[in-house]
């Protein structure tokens, strides 16, 4: 069984966002996660004001193997278009210890996006390279790369700590939801 509890800030372009989460789940790192997650996140974006997200719901996610299926799913409010359901579903591979390739889809009121993600610990370090893109609805694009700090413990392969250790927060991880609270006139928001 764990409590997870998180909180972060971020600067997207002209989009400033904070948020705070919190995972309940149990869990078999052999076979699988089950719990309830749910978020809060506030964009300030710029020239629109603030906009507030809140999202809850259970997730998922089932381990065979080199494979992973996770998932989150449930209902999601924004200040400016109301409430509706949302939903992420992520599969990955594992093609070593140490290495991920993954695709996945997410959806919520008024935008659907598909991405696909690589991730690549460095041997005998808590340290990885990682890369994502994103293509959605209304010529919506993003790219990203970056480098992850694995922060405590002992050092293990990345499959295990992504079995292990604290699940994904989900803070601004859904691309576009500030964009999609805002008015239509407002600029897209990058990832």
């Amino acid at each position: 069984f764990g409590l997870q509890v998180d909180a972060g800030a971020a600067t997207f372009g002209d989009v400033d966002a904070v948020g705070a989460g919190a995972h309940v789940f149990v869990r078999d790192p052999t076979s699988y996660l089950i719990g309830v997650h749910g978020n809060y996140e506030n964009w300030d974006i710029n020239g629109f004001g603030n906009a507030d997200v809140y999202r809850i719901g259970g997730e998922a996610e089932l381990y065979a193997g080199s494979f992973s299926l996770e998932g989150w799913a449930g209902y999601q409010h924004t200040d400016f278009n109301g409430g509706g359901g949302f939903a992420k579903l992520t599969a990955a591979y594992y093609v070593t210890d140490d290495f991920r390739l993954d695709a996945g889809v997410g959806v919520m009121k008024n935008f659907t996006y598909g991405a696909a993600s690589a991730e690549w610990q460095l041997p005998d370090m808590p340290l990885s390279l990682t890369a994502e893109g994103r293509i959605g609805e209304d010529d919506y694009a993003a790219g990203m790369i970056g480098v992850k700090f694995y922060f405590g413990g002992e050092q293990k392969a990345l499959i295990n700590r992504h079995r292990e250790d604290d699940p994904d927060d989900g803070l601004f991880d859904f691309i576009g939801a500030a964009g999609a609270a805002a008015p239509v006139a407002a600029p897209p928001v990058l990832d």
